[in-house]
């Protein structure tokens, strides 16, 4: 970052950006608490209850709609979750953003599977956007795959092995 470099941690990668990540109930080892790598004002507490949830928003650096899953164990709190990195369709926030903009981070997975929104957090970080139809890939490399395995498996035997016949 001392070059001006961006760095985006999602999740666990986000709660590691912070000060502190407190464990005190144990869940990921011993009770205790450890120092974060200090590049976001928060501190994260790990708490029994894991959040799973698909929800959709917009990403607040670049005005991009996203959209993913939201996945932790905990709450990360701080200064610089005043300028959240996601806003939810529903009003919530999730994230922190430094105060130069060069650190970020949020528990949303998925993020850069929206072609919109990686090709202008990329042009941002780095000054060159992305071409690539994320989707678009994701069938070309199944299809190739379904291929592959009807020309190598025996997929009627397989099916009658499954009780799918």
């Amino acid at each position: 970052m001392r070059q001006g470099a961006k760095i985006m941690g999602l999740c666990g990668g986000y709660q590691m950006m912070g000060q502190k990540i407190h464990d005190p109930d144990g869940l990921e080892g011993p009770n205790q608490s450890i120092d974060g790598l200090g590049l976001l004002d928060i501190e994260t507490v790990l708490e029994p209850k894991k959040t799973v949830k698909f929800s959709d928003g917009v990403e607040t650096t670049t005005q991009e709609e996203v959209s993913g899953y939201e996945i932790h164990l905990g709450q990360s709190n701080g200064a610089d979750c005043t300028r959240p990195m996601v806003a939810f369709a529903d009003g919530r926030r999730d994230g922190a953003i430094s105060p130069t903009g060069q650190a970020m981070g949020c528990y949303m997975h998925g993020l850069f599977a929206r072609d919109g929104f990686r090709s202008a957090w990329l042009e941002v970080a780095t000054g060159q956007g992305s071409e690539l139809a994320f989707d678009q890939v994701v069938e070309q490399a199944l299809d190739q795959l379904a291929d592959h395995l009807e020309q190598h498996l025996d997929l009627d035997a397989i099916g009658r092995i499954a009780g799918l016949d």
